[in-house]
């Protein structure tokens, strides 16, 4: 459902991942190159964050599909971008892939991320981590909500945005 009209739009189905575009936010250029290639193979059009530029403001422009985000980056870290993004409505539900060569997962997971691998990026690795977050986005799922009076019964069929609307509503009390 369109949030701002609240228009029922079709999920995206033009290839089988249902991914078309992702933002990289990665400072390495080996290591942005070597992700770009993997992504580009799967159909999936990259755009890499220069660093010059803002990572909040280019979600907000390029509303990606998924985001690819390194951990250890020169200006922000990607632990407080992470943070932000999904403490946001408006970026929470996009899925966020973390990379790093930080063997960190757990706290990765805490802090929102979809997924998380450990470098150097394996090309199969991240297609089934890309096939996984597809798998779950597309899962028709239904949680129950207790808030106290009244009962609230949210049904929703992206579970990647469960959280954020779980936390929204516990925000209202």
């Amino acid at each position: 459902q369109d949030a701002a009209s609240g228009a029922l739009t079709q999920p995206k189905a033009t290839h089988e991942l249902a991914i078309e575009n992702a933002l990289l936010v990665e400072d390495s250029l080996v290591d942005a190159r070597i992700a770009a290639t993997y992504l580009e193979a799967m159909g999936i059009t990259v755009r890499r964050l220069s660093e010059d530029e803002n990572v909040h403001a280019i979600v907000w422009q390029m509303k990606p599909d998924l985001i690819v985000l390194d951990v250890l980056l020169p200006k922000e870290s990607g632990w407080s971008i992470l943070e932000a993004l999904k403490k946001n409505p408006a970026t929470a539900a996009i899925p966020v892939l973390m990379v790093s060569a930080l063997d960190q997962a757990e706290k990765g997971f805490g802090l929102g991320a979809d997924g998380y691998l450990v470098k150097p990026l394996k090309q199969e690795e991240l297609r089934q981590e890309i096939e996984r977050l597809t798998r779950a986005a597309q899962t028709a799922t239904a949680l129950l909500v207790a808030t106290g009076a009244p009962l609230i019964l949210m049904a929703e069929d992206n579970e990647l945005s469960i959280r954020p609307l779980q936390d929204f509503l516990r925000s209202l009390q």
